[in-house]
């Protein structure tokens, strides 16, 4: 069978891009990957304006350790219930290439014969839109990293122009202590209705981020 990845954007229907809401709109059925219901919750509130066949739900680990056995296990159970199907949607928040599941089961499991990629709007370009920022000009350099990667944090201090931290459920607070030198932004589920955005951590889940800028006066 073929699968199509389609990244579905950071959760606003409105930013779903037209291939994405072509295939789902034509799709028998859609593939929706979850770590819990309110995620689920919220990449079917994505879709749900341009579905109109048959959604799966799969629950998947989120941990970044997994046994190869369990998420064979998985990808064995998804094409069980996928039999009927030559070709099938699976839909993941923000961009497919961008920390997504897409690779980690797509990949493994033996009923897809080729899968296609359908690029999305990820979420650290639509929170640097609502804080209206550059994220880079000219030359400028962009490093991004997930919050628990203090080691390459420290490491893109002073080197790149810009830093964004993402998955800040790992850490952020301990990763703003880190960026001497940048004006940084606070960013917390951008174009969905919890959207924070602002100089101070506010609560630290997997949907916020800091959006680091190098300032103009800083020595490096």
């Amino acid at each position: 069978m073929k699968v199509y990845a389609v990244g579905v954007g950071p959760g606003d229907p409105e930013l779903v891009t037209v291939k994405a809401a072509k295939l789902l709109s034509e799709a028998g059925v859609v593939v929706v990957p979850f770590s819990s219901n309110k995620v689920a919750s919220l990449a079917e509130r994505v879709i749900s304006p341009y579905v109109r066949g048959k959604i799966v739900r799969v629950k998947l680990p989120m941990r970044r350790e997994v046994e190869e056995e369990e998420l064979n296990t998985i990808a064995n159970s998804l094409c069980s219930e996928l039999k009927d199907f030559k070709e099938a949607v699976y839909v993941t928040l923000g961009d497919p290439t961008l920390y997504s599941t897409v690779f980690r089961l797509i990949d493994r499991m033996p009923c897809v014969e080729e899968k296609e990629l359908v690029p999305g709007v990820t979420s650290f370009t639509a929170c640097a839109s609502r804080a209206s920022m550059s994220l880079a000009l000219g030359g400028d350099a962009v490093a991004v990293v997930p919050a628990d990667r203090r080691d390459v944090l420290s490491k893109a201090v002073g080197v790149f122009e810009t830093i964004v931290i993402m998955k800040g459920s790992m850490g952020l607070r301990e990763s703003m202590r880190l960026l001497e030198g940048y004006d940084v932004i606070y960013a917390r589920r951008c174009f969905m209705d919890e959207e924070t955005l602002g100089k101070e951590i506010v609560e630290e889940d997997y949907f916020s981020m800091l959006i680091a800028r190098v300032r103009k006066d800083a020595k490096r």
